[in-house]
């Protein structure tokens, strides 16, 4: 027995030791991620009471991990390595809870295979070593799911019942998912426990309460916004779609674990902990099921992060089916080891790339460019949430180059940035968004003036590209409509809609009016480009003129023979704001992922106001995405 123990106790230090090697290499090289520069950007207050009221209550969640933070780099810095140390250690520690966990569920090969899991998966990897609420919440969530299980015998030491009480608060403080599920353990273990238990579980919950009232008010401000305003609901390729992620993105790792089991579940001798695995698959289905219904229903919360807090309880509900033999329990722990490093290597790429947007190499690249070409020969225009994201490192680099815009996220942003391209003087413009959504009808606008890509560097989810003034870029497809020429290949034309009185270009142009609703239309079938839909986007334009009210839209809507696939407007006054001017109108989509070659694409304007507008030069171009995310 003494030799068995010992033999596990080296297991779970060499998963330990696997565990932190792959936290710690190299992390402080990664660039802050977007939401990590939001946590340093709200530490930037004098006093504690600033903090809670314009740095934890506008984020959205619980307390504790911005006031650590807050107080954190007051001793130790700001730097990469500085801060992200404290949550990549709580992620190691998060692996030895897991096999404590494990063990105290069900077994001690259970905890190994878990721990094993816990240590080297993507997910937890990814997540385990960024300045965020996860690493801390999933160690607490851990570490109180492992201390209520003790709680619930006949004896519990004092220290063991005063670390569950202080770990369940921590955890309801430092996320809202992980204050969920230990509110489903409260919640099964209130229901479950035995009567002469019932004391014992009140007063747990009153001291769990009493630690958490100060934060009630936080809690009732950051809920009356009932949740992220910018984030889409879920569908049903989320579930999948998370599934795959949680399984290290690998199909020969779900494989494996369906090997798993069916070997548990056809062994005679495996004998399994019904009422635990029941409470596995009770935590793991509810965690998700009421973000999923709240976000469809309420406003969306949900995101594959914030589900890291019941991953524990999946893994554990399949590895308490394996069978207890050390030997096939040490040659399933290598297999795991093995195929989750080895997948994390060569396919998830995890120490090569960032993998969140990057705002370091960025700022680095950008003042590359301004050493090589000269900083005065460049006007910079950038697109994130906040400045600060790039001041942070533009001190680092001693760079002192300042954005003409510095956010570009709505229509009339668009319009500013369409003013300002026209007044630059300078023969270069830089363009670097980080973390955001990014409309393509930016690259239109800046690629009037700036046609040429003279450099680009991109990252996940980022990128900056050095434009330069030249001539006219290629598309892959161009057909510009002309109202004198009748008949135009690819266009339906509307002939009661020809006007000499305003023009823009040529002998004539179009009017629409309370009896012209629809413009002549551009119509082509996807097959006809000669190119794979995902390789290109289509961009349109248009110059617009009114005389008193405009209310159009420039469309580009999908269709096929059945139905309308996707349909984009455009409101053509967002761009068109000044009367008895000819102004010039954007709309850019990437061609929408459902659709084939067979579809069709139509562009054309919509009269929604009935009022007299005036157009001229609509014009359509298909180009290479090879040089622009979406």
């Amino acid at each position: 027995m003494e030799y068995k123990n010992r033999s596990y106790t080296f297991l779970i230090l060499v998963i330990v030791i696997i565990g932190t090697l792959l936290r710690f290499y190299d992390f402080p090289s990664w660039s802050f991620s977007n939401d990590e520069l939001s946590a340093l950007q709200r530490t930037q207050f004098g006093s504690f009471e600033e903090l809670i009221n314009k740095g934890v209550i506008v984020d959205g969640h619980p307390p504790v991990a911005q006031v650590f933070i807050y107080y954190w780099i007051k001793l130790f810095g700001a730097s990469e390595f500085a801060l992200r140390t404290p949550f990549a250690i709580f992620s190691v520690i998060s692996i030895y809870l897991s096999y404590l966990l494990g063990r105290s569920w069900f077994n001690r090969g259970t905890g190994l295979l878990l721990s094993g899991t816990m240590a080297v998966l993507y997910f937890p990897l990814v997540y385990g070593v960024i300045a965020r609420p996860y690493s801390l919440g999933l160690m607490t969530c851990i570490g109180s799911a492992y201390l209520w299980n003790e709680n619930r015998k006949e004896i519990v030491p004092w220290f063991k019942r005063f670390g569950f009480i202080l770990l369940a608060s921590i955890s309801i403080q430092t996320h809202y998912f992980a204050a969920l599920l230990i509110g489903l353990l409260l919640l099964y273990g209130v229901m479950t426990a035995p009567k002469k238990q019932t004391l014992r579980n009140l007063s747990n919950l009153f001291y769990i309460f009493l630690l958490c009232t100060p934060t009630i008010p936080i809690f009732l401000k950051q809920f009356s916004k009932k949740g992220l305003s910018w984030l889409a609901p879920p569908n049903i390729d989320f579930i999948f779609d998370h599934l795959f992620l949680i399984n290290n993105k690998s199909l020969l790792f779900i494989f494996v674990l369906i090997l798993f089991l069916i070997l548990g579940l056809i062994s005679k001798k495996n004998q399994i902990n019904k009422k635990n695995l029941f409470l596995c698959l009770y935590l793991t289905i509810f965690h998700f099921s009421i973000g999923f219904l709240y976000s469809i229903y309420v406003q969306p919360v949900l995101q594959s992060s914030v589900l890291l807090f019941s991953l524990p309880f999946y893994f554990l509900g399949i590895f308490c089916c394996f069978p207890q033999s050390k030997l096939k329990i040490i040659l399933a722990l290598a297999l795991i080891i093995t195929l989750s490093i080895t997948s994390n290597l060569f396919h998830n790429n995890y120490h090569v790339i960032n993998h969140f947007g990057t705002f370091k190499e960025l700022v680095k690249k950008n003042k590359e460019w301004g050493i090589k070409i000269g900083r005065e020969n460049i006007t910079y225009v950038e697109h994130i949430n906040n400045p600060f994201y790039f001041e942070f490192y533009k001190k680092q680099f001693k760079d002192n180059s300042h954005p003409v815009i510095s956010k570009i996220e709505n229509q009339q942003d668009l319009l500013t940035l369409k003013e300002t391209i026209k007044s630059i003087e300078t023969d270069y413009v830089v363009f670097s968004w980080s973390s955001v959504a990014t409309n393509p009808e930016i690259y239109d606008i800046i690629m009037d003036k700036f046609s040429v890509i003279e450099d680009q560097e991109t990252f996940f989810n980022s990128q900056t590209t050095l434009f330069k003034k030249g001539a006219s870029r290629n598309a892959l497809h161009n057909s510009t409509y002309e109202a004198e020429l009748n008949q135009l290949k690819n266009w339906t034309v509307n002939n009661t809609c020809q006007d000499t009185l305003y023009l823009f270009k040529g002998e004539k142009s179009e009017k629409l009016d309370s009896t012209n609703q629809f413009s002549s239309t551009f119509n082509i079938q996807l097959a006809k480009l000669n190119t794979a839909a995902d390789k290109m986007y289509i961009s349109c334009s248009a110059m617009g003129y009114f005389t008193t009210e405009c209310k159009a839209t420039l469309v580009i809507e999908y269709f096929n023979e059945q139905e309308q696939k996707e349909w984009y407007g455009v409101d053509i006054e967002n761009y068109v704001t000044t009367p008895y001017k000819w102004s010039k109108i954007y709309a850019s989509r990437a061609i929408p992922k459902n659709c084939v070659l067979s579809d069709l694409v139509k562009v054309y304007i919509w009269n929604r106001g009935k009022n007299e507008f005036y157009f001229d030069n609509l014009e359509v171009n298909f180009y290479s995405r090879e040089n622009i995310l979406f």
